[in-house]
């Protein structure tokens, strides 16, 4: 659960630090190549809460409670950030549709 949840606080998105990463990440992003919410549905739901059963591993000891309980807390962090990222999408395309 430990060595889960570290790779879940440490990724790194391929390409980090490379000149203008950022505006990289914002067009991939955009275009729904690959961010935020793209990280979460295709890895971190179906692999560390369907596969891993991150939520419904029992008998573990307190360190790896402490360590699933920091993961399923970073889920909802992230669910929220996604649904807010998707809100200003709609926000912005429907501002830019002037409706």
């Amino acid at each position: 659960m430990e060595a889960i949840k570290r790779q879940v606080l440490n990724f790194e998105t391929p390409g980090t630090g490379i000149p203008h990463f950022a505006l990289h990440a914002k067009a991939t992003t955009h275009a729904g190549i690959y961010g935020l919410s793209v990280h979460h549905d295709a890895i971190l739901r179906p692999v560390v809460l369907g596969h891993r059963d991150v939520a419904g591993r029992q008998g573990l000891a307190p360190s790896a409670e402490a360590a699933r309980n920091r993961l399923l807390g970073i889920r909802l962090v992230f669910e929220a950030m996604c649904a807010r990222a998707s809100h200003a999408t709609v926000s912005a395309t429907r501002f830019q549709r002037g409706q």
